[in-house]
């Protein structure tokens, strides 16, 4: 019933141009001007600056349910690849928790590789604070399962931490490659590497993007202007209906 919501609908809000696309493509005599794309938010008041990242040694941080569609054994095998001091902090819970413990265990990372399980806000806030770049290794999973945006990639760039994402869904309207963070192909073991390599050996290349990262956010992701638009909406179009109003 997609296309008949929509089409009685005084406006449609997508969360990215990508959905916005993927919509005027699949649902029939759906109004283009209608789709109104406000991303979705974070309250920046809650992400203060802590400083620049650090560096010794290189830590990276992993956010998000342990499902296939997230990408984690392809960041594990990316960082098996990627030599030197490095640690990885993973926060969240799901199916692919025991495959991916076993595959750390087969690649011989050892206690580099910390599952700390699901946590709080403020334990997360805690470890953006100690990361040196946050990972979202986003694929497209069983079924076609994939992201949208991932809110860790806004909230690691709120907090003006490096972020290294991939090609997948909308997640390029966030993270611009080689401008607010580093993106590459979903699954490819190789080109994550060499992007968590380019964030450990430039960190002042990386803190410029994180910085500029942070100002995107604050142009497109911020709760506060992006209720004020979804309210602008609301007083533009009215409170009825378009099927009501005809």
């Amino acid at each position: 019933l997609l296309g008949q919501k929509l089409g009685s609908a005084a406006f449609v809000r997508t969360v990215s141009d990508f959905a916005r696309d993927f919509l005027v493509a699949r649902v029939p005599g759906l109004d283009p001007a209608r789709l109104h794309v406000i991303h979705s938010s974070v309250d920046l008041d809650q992400f203060p600056d802590p400083g620049p990242p650090p560096t010794n040694p290189f830590h990276v941080v992993f956010v998000g349910a342990l499902q296939a569609r997230k990408g984690g054994d392809v960041l594990l095998r990316a960082l098996a690849d990627l030599g030197g001091d490095w640690r990885l902090s993973i926060l969240g819970d799901g199916p692919e928790r025991a495959r991916l413990a076993a595959t750390s265990a087969g690649l011989g990372l050892g206690d580099r590789v910390r599952f700390l399980g699901a946590q709080g806000f403020d334990a997360v806030m805690a470890i953006y604070a100690a990361a040196s770049v946050v990972v979202a290794p986003s694929i497209v999973g069983p079924g076609g399962r994939t992201e949208g945006i991932p809110n860790v990639m806004i909230e690691a760039l709120a907090m003006r931490r490096p972020a290294v994402s991939t090609r997948v869904s909308g997640i390029p309207e966030l993270v611009i490659d080689g401008v607010t963070g580093r993106l590459t192909a979903p699954g490819s073991v190789a080109e994550l590497a060499a992007a968590l390599r380019a964030v450990r050996d430039d960190p002042a290349g990386a803190r410029t993007m994180a910085e500029a990262g942070r100002r995107h956010v604050e142009a497109q992701f911020s709760l506060r202007a992006n209720a004020a638009r979804q309210l602008a909406l609301f007083a533009r179009y009215g409170a009825a209906p378009r099927a009501a109003a005809e």
